[in-house]
């Protein structure tokens, strides 16, 4: 299992998270507690 805080591979692979944040991956968002996204940016 994940340990909370792992450290993200640099990949800009960006996502929209369920808070309406863009993030560069999913690692980012879900360490930053977001639990939903769609891939892309947000609109």
């Amino acid at each position: 299992s994940q340990i909370s805080g792992d450290p993200c591979l640099t990949i800009f692979d960006p996502v929209c998270g369920c808070d309406d944040k863009t993030y560069s991956n999913s690692c980012v968002a879900f360490n930053s507690g977001v639990t939903e996204w769609t891939k892309g940016a947000c609109q």
